[in-house]
């Protein structure tokens, strides 16, 4: 029965690395090329140290043989405690530099908007809104600057000496998140406060048409 339980272990390993391996197959496109081939290996190391391990799982003949054997299936490769949140942290990194591109693009559309939208009554708070807008942008690309290739160097050994190893690189994440859901925020609020003036507008000059009587 231990043996059947040690092997399944491993099966669902294998399982979510493969899982793994797909969602990152599907986030090519943010990650840089350093860091995907980085996450390849430790996906594809990972695997094989775990079908060595099957393997001698499935050799062993006694239970003393067979008991440390099946502690490493914990200790020897930390898939999800360190494996897959490395691989996840990257690639919330990876995907925080396209939404910077994003972010400036998006900057440049605001800045016509405001360009066009602007009124003595809203220059002030459109002018607040836009560095609010700015701050959060430099606050996410900071947090998250630096976090990558730190993550990706730490080892099972680490991990196994530390188990907090990774903590900073997760609450640096969160800030960034939190930054990045911050500049959308603040450039919702100027689309808004852009569309509000208008309406304003269009309410106290109202067209021909609204106007016209019926006949």
């Amino acid at each position: 029965g231990l043996k059947a339980r040690c092997t399944e272990q491993i099966n669902r390993r294998l399982t979510d690395l493969d899982r793994l391996a797909a969602r990152v197959a599907e986030r090519a496109d943010v990650l840089t090329d350093a860091h995907e081939a980085a996450i390849a290996t430790i996906i594809t190391d990972a695997k094989a140290g775990l079908l060595v391990l099957r393997g001698e799982i499935d050799a062993a003949a006694t239970l003393d043989a067979l008991k440390p054997l099946c502690s490493r299936v914990v200790t020897d490769f930390r898939i999800y405690a360190l494996r897959i949140p490395q691989v996840n942290i990257v690639l919330a990194v990876d995907a925080i530099g396209a939404k910077q591109a994003m972010f400036a693009t998006l900057r440049d559309k605001l800045v016509a908007a405001i360009a066009v939208g602007t009124t003595p009554d809203n220059s002030s708070p459109l002018a607040a809104l836009l560095a609010e807008f700015d701050a959060h942008v430099l606050a996410m690309v900071a947090a998250a600057d630096g976090v990558a290739d730190p993550a990706l160097a730490k080892t099972v050994a680490d991990y196994n000496t530390n188990p907090k190893v990774l903590k900073l690189f997760v609450e640096a994440m969160r800030t960034a998140r939190s930054e990045a859901k911050g500049a959308a925020k603040s450039a919702r609020s100027i689309l808004r406060l852009l569309s509000d003036d208008d309406d304003d507008h269009h309410t106290e000059h109202p067209s021909p048409t609204t106007t016209a009587p019926s006949a």
